[in-house]
């Protein structure tokens, strides 16, 4: 279990640094994203927010770097705040129920601490 951990964490680090410039590293760190990794998220929404291996998406870009928020980059939040100056008021509100969602899906499938 610990070395699937481990091994998470170096994908998500080196596809940080490498970007999302192909489709296999965008599903790769959707993946991780989608898992909780808070540094893929963050990567996730950067490639969002520039159209790197994806459709550019202010929407996308905002509710990834919301979940990834400033523990894994102090940049998250000024990214996010960026994307939100060339957002409606109507596509931060989106993002933001988007972001919700996922969050509190999440939380519900983890196994309950004891």
């Amino acid at each position: 279990m610990l070395s699937k951990i481990v091994v998470g964490m170096v994908a998500a680090a080196m596809l940080a640094v490498a970007g999302c410039s192909a489709k296999s590293d965008v599903t790769k760190l959707r993946t991780l994203a989608e898992q909780g990794d808070v540094k893929a998220q963050y990567s996730l929404g950067q490639c969002y927010l520039r159209g790197d291996g994806v459709r550019r998406d202010l929407v996308m870009a905002y509710s990834w770097l919301l979940l990834a928020g400033p523990s894994v980059n102090a940049k998250a939040d000024e990214f996010r705040n960026a994307a939100s100056m060339s957002m409606t008021a109507a596509q931060v509100a989106e993002a933001e129920t988007q972001a919700r969602k996922w969050r509190q899906a999440f939380e519900q499938s983890r196994p309950a601490k004891k």
